[in-house]
């Protein structure tokens, strides 16, 4: 027999220890072309859409611990959406089976927050939210690469796209 003051007192820990072992980890900026991430997103990021960065079939995960019963999505800025998730991947712009929607964000500044809820549809208890601002540009990368060559003869400043032949001779 437990006492009912006590049979209280497990069931509001265990629940407690449920509900804090789900929690928001990071975004991460994936590439919907291939479902693959191309990095974590972390606040005062940018985002280039350019086809030679990070590309324009883009989507925004929010990783989490557990299995929460929702996440919601709230962006602000260029473009604003409010989205609820309620199973993985948790998508901003959401997914069919698996496969990430691919959304081009419109260039400007944004501010987005996620939301872990213990119940679908962001219902039930606020379990975590983090908040991140980034800007989206769309910019070609003009930064001039080096080579150098080392044991020959050839060193320089070039153009990116511009096509280097090296080749290499076995040592005598």
């Amino acid at each position: 027999f437990i006492p009912s003051w006590l049979a209280g007192t497990f069931f509001w820990l265990f629940s407690s220890l449920i509900l804090a072992a789900q929690s928001f980890d990071e975004f991460q900026l994936i590439n919907s072309a291939t479902n693959g991430s191309i990095r974590t997103l972390t606040d005062a990021a940018v985002v280039n859409v350019h086809s030679g960065a990070d590309g324009s079939a883009l989507n925004i995960e929010a990783k989490v611990t557990g299995s929460p019963g929702s996440v919601r999505f709230l962006l602000s800025g260029a473009e604003s959406e409010t989205r609820n998730e309620n199973v993985a991947p948790y998508a901003l712009k959401g997914d069919s089976s698996g496969n990430f929607v691919s959304w081009t964000p419109t260039v400007g500044n944004y501010t987005l927050t996620a939301e872990v809820y213990s119940g679908s549809g962001a219902g039930g208890s606020l379990l975590d939210s983090q908040t991140i601002q980034f800007s989206v540009i769309n910019q070609a990368d003009t930064t001039p690469r080096s080579l150098t060559v080392t044991n020959g003869i050839g060193s320089g400043t070039y153009a990116p796209g511009t096509v280097v032949n090296i080749s290499a001779n076995a040592p005598p």
